[in-house]
């Protein structure tokens, strides 16, 4: 089963969201019916992260729910803190921002104990682009360069494009289209994806089209 969701995992990130999401669902049921509560939690935060890239915060909320109640009842906190963390993200999209946030943070926070999770990158993305709608780039900012900075000790790059693409993004925001950080990040956040074969991370970066250099 755990190798099922590292599988649906690699599945997504090669770009195939509707047939990972089939295989996660597939092995929600079979978490179910066979009562495994530890792989039950696992296969709902897997099924969280997808229905949050295909934007659908009620299945989001729904999840999440069902991982803290999970996380709670048999004292898993991993479960129970990314339950949290998506449970935030849904209420952000909405349209309850400030108290998603603090849910998101919390999440986040909830890690350190535990000594840190996987794919801490991807949660600190997704963060600061909700940052962005409160305003607060330059923290957003920030956060990605930790983030970064921490992917350079752990070897961890598995998110390591979305990082640059979200930064590029808030660099665009923060000083405008000319921006040439801004276009620089956004151009190795696609090579980063081409090198790692990701296409779903190589076409959310080429989503924001990068500008054409000026003639030296």
């Amino acid at each position: 089963m755990t190798v099922s969701q590292h599988y649906c995992l690699a599945v997504h990130l090669q770009g195939g969201i509707s047939e990972a999401l089939k295989l996660c669902r597939e092995s929600l049921k079979r978490a179910r019916i066979f009562k495994q509560p530890f792989t039950l939690g696992m296969v709902l935060i897997h099924v969280g992260w997808l229905y949050q890239v295909r934007r659908e915060p009620e299945a989001v909320r729904e999840g999440a729910e069902a991982a803290m109640a999970l996380g709670e009842e048999h004292g898993f906190p991993e479960w129970l803190e990314w339950g949290r963390w998506l449970h935030g993200w849904a209420l952000t999209e909405l349209g309850t921002i400030e108290q998603g946030v603090a849910e998101m943070e919390a999440g986040i926070a909830g890690f350190v104990p535990m000594g840190g999770v996987p794919r801490q990158a991807f949660t600190a993305a997704i963060l600061a682009k909700v940052y962005e709608k409160l305003g607060r780039i330059d923290q957003a900012i920030a956060m990605l360069d930790d983030q970064l900075v921490r992917i350079e000790r752990s070897g961890e790059r598995l998110d390591e494009a979305e990082l640059y693409r979200v930064k590029g993004e808030l660099l665009y925001a923060r000083d405008g289209a000319g921006s040439s950080e801004g276009e620089s990040c956004l151009r190795k956040a696609i090579e980063i994806a081409r090198r790692q074969e990701s296409r779903w991370w190589e076409l959310r970066a080429t989503m924001h089209r990068c500008p054409t250099p000026r003639p030296v």
